[in-house]
């Protein structure tokens, strides 16, 4: 019988205050009491292989330095072509008016949450759409591929790619995950490969990363975590925010710890802000409630014909089934009640909830998505609910 030994990789990653900073601060190398990166090797005994057995091991997040150049090339590069960036208000980052686009119509009159701003869908990266179209040869069969954390509609996303979404000659113009792995980190295109994947070209795949509401990201992670841990699951899950330190176990022998669920929120998602090669960011929330016009943009990206008008096929049941995904998550009519309201949104969270969350998540990402927190939030949802204004959630029970 033969013993093949296997490293189990610990990666943690750094709590400095994101809000303050261009990038999440990542780290390599330094001691784990100083709330970096520290790489434990750990050998384990196994008599047989496993799923990821086929892979080499991926690498570790990217240091500090390299998330900071990748990011001040994109914003030179953004800059240079498309002129300083507009003000978040009129749905443009700070890394060019080119790397977001929305749809036109106003939020009141599609039904559209005015928290989440005034025009839907608002798509970041469709300004990569013709290089990623302009870099395959003729008569390759390309794809687009739904990424994103866990609980941000993946699985909404392919079911409507499929449904859809098809190319010129007839045939499907999707994966049901990017190469990699659809929650796994974007570190890993390219040296990892999903046991199902068939496409290994990942130049042929067009990541579609599903981004949502942190707020009510968190609340759904306490619903069905999969395969993140972390201790505070209790009543008032996520809260306290701070008490959600959280390993993630990407694959057997790959667990990465963040400082917190918005630690992992942000720094997961900043990785595909920060990629140089095509993608496109969608809000889970724009493809609730303005789907038609959502799918057609991806698809569209990707090279695709779209389903318009009476032949787009709406997903009106759960996306999600299968004993892996508990008990399959909510209709559509439940869930565009549920993600409409700011009540809703705001329902468990407290002042020193609030406090956290602003310190530490991305704020110039969670800002370009019209991702917004204050504490007039929190007042407004405590009076509605009847609770006492800005309640501390280390009193409740």
């Amino acid at each position: 019988m033969q013993v093949q030994v296997w490293h189990v990789m610990h990666h943690e990653v750094d709590a400095q205050p994101m809000s303050h900073l261009p990038v999440p601060r990542v780290r390599q190398g330094s001691p784990a009491s100083q709330g970096s990166i520290s790489p434990l090797r750990q050998s384990t005994l196994s008599s047989s292989s496993s799923s990821s057995s086929s892979s080499p091991p991926p690498p570790p997040p990217p240091s500090a330095s390299e998330l900071v150049s990748r990011r001040q090339n994109r914003v030179a590069d953004a800059s240079s072509s498309s002129g300083s960036g507009a003000s978040l208000d009129s749905a443009s980052s700070t890394a060019g008016s080119s790397s977001i686009e929305t749809g036109r119509a106003a939020a009141s009159s599609s039904g559209f949450p005015d928290m989440y701003g005034k025009v839907s869908p608002l798509i970041i990266g469709l300004d990569t759409c013709a290089r990623f179209r302009e870099e395959q040869s003729p008569g390759a069969r390309v794809f687009a591929a739904p990424a994103g954390l866990f609980n941000t509609g993946t699985n909404l996303m392919e079911t409507l790619l499929l449904q859809n979404c098809k190319m010129r000659d007839g045939r499907h113009a999707h994966l049901w995950q990017v190469p990699w792995g659809k929650h796994n980190p974007v570190e890993w295109r390219g040296q990892h490969y999903a046991p199902s994947s068939t496409v290994k070209n990942v130049s042929l795949v067009l990541p579609v990363v599903m981004v949502k509401d942190p707020l009510t990201w968190m609340r759904s992670m306490c619903r069905k975590p999969y395969a993140a841990s972390f201790n505070n699951r209790g009543v008032r899950c996520p809260s306290p925010v701070e008490k959600t330190k959280t390993n993630v176990a990407w694959q057997p022998t790959e667990h990465y710890f963040y400082k917190s669920l918005i630690h992992l929120w942000s720094v997961w998602n900043r990785a595909y802000m920060d990629l140089e090669t095509p993608r496109i960011m969608v809000r889970y929330e724009d493809l609730l409630f303005n789907p038609e016009v959502t799918l057609q943009k991806v698809c569209r990206c990707a090279g695709g014909i779209p389903a318009t008008g009476a032949t787009f096929r709406q997903q009106e049941n759960s996306a999600k089934s299968g004993p892996g995904h508990g008990d399959g998550g909510s209709n559509r009519a439940k869930a565009l009640a549920t993600y409409s309201s700011m009540d809703v949104r705001m329902a468990d969270y407290s002042e020193s909830d609030v406090t956290y969350i602003q310190r530490y998540w991305d704020l110039e990402m969670a800002q370009s998505f019209h991702y917004h927190l204050d504490f007039a939030m929190l007042v407004n949802h405590t009076h509605a609910s009847g609770r006492s204004p800005l309640s501390d959630a280390r009193s409740w029970p």
